[in-house]
């Protein structure tokens, strides 16, 4: 089953990266989950919240704030 995934995992990353035109962009998420989409597109981490938790009460603060 591993496998299957990996293989499937692979397919799917293969097409969002041919369907993704912007490539130059800031990806901000409240935790590691920007990262590990970033990293399946294959793409620079210019963010800096990249290996980082924000509560999300404090996040919610942040998006109203810019």
């Amino acid at each position: 089953m591993y496998i299957v995934n990996q293989r499937l995992r692979v397919l799917i990353n293969k097409k969002n990266r041919k369907r993704l035109h912007n490539n130059d962009f800031t990806l901000v998420s409240s935790n590691c989950n920007g990262g590990f989409i970033l990293h399946d597109l294959g793409l620079r981490f210019n963010s800096p919240f990249v290996n980082l938790w924000i509560k999300p009460k404090d996040y919610i603060k942040m998006l109203n704030e810019s």
